[in-house]
């Protein structure tokens, strides 16, 4: 069908990286208009990531895992839970649903296995608006929590707020791309 060819995309069509015949490596870049608009906050950040995983590890059902994320998050509502799962799915790409069951995709058992979140960087840097802005940005020089947010604003207009702007902030941190120091952000190694 249609939509199968062209709109429904598994694992492989993900690929942030192209391996050219030369052996070297280049991020695969989406268009601006496809990308994600932003990456979204969760409470307990990777940690949740991770625990996810490992209850998913073996496959699980729809109703597992909302068990599973009822227990962990027994405050949110059953939509925040589902929203949970659309983030595993769709935002991080650490999980698929295949006939019902949810298991790690490859990037969810690599994040597994090393426990590095760098695994996850080259789909944020193709994937998600915005990111690629303020590591440019912060190549240049160290900017305030302010420019970072006005930054991440114009490059997503239809941020009104600094909710957003800030939860990206946070997940460049988490992910040890950014350090801040005193309301100053700075590039990290990996960064």
């Amino acid at each position: 069908t249609v939509y199968a060819d062209l709109v429904s995309q598994d694992d492989t069509d993900l690929d942030a990286e192209v391996t050219e015949p030369s052996g070297e490596v280049t991020l695969k870049p989406l268009p601006a208009l496809q990308r994600r608009k932003g990456l979204t906050s969760i409470r307990g950040g990777l940690a949740t990531i991770s625990s996810a995983l490992s209850f998913v590890l073996d496959g699980v059902s729809r109703e597992d895992l909302m068990d599973y994320l009822r227990a962990e998050f027994p405050d949110y509502r059953d939509s925040s839970h589902r929203t949970l799962i659309n983030i595993l799915k769709n935002e991080f790409y650490v999980v698929r649903e295949e006939d019902g069951v949810f298991t790690p995709t490859d990037r969810g058992e690599l994040l597994l296995e090393t426990s590095d979140p760098q695994d996850l960087v080259p789909l944020f840097l193709t994937r998600i608006l915005g990111v690629d802005h303020v590591l440019l940005a912060l190549s240049k020089e160290p900017l305030t929590t302010g420019e970072l947010v006005s930054l991440l604003k114009r490059v997503n207009p239809g941020w009104t707020t600094e909710f957003s702007p800030r939860a990206m902030l946070k997940w460049l941190r988490d992910f040890e791309l950014l350090s801040e120091e005193a309301g100053v952000y700075h590039l990290t190694e990996s960064g």
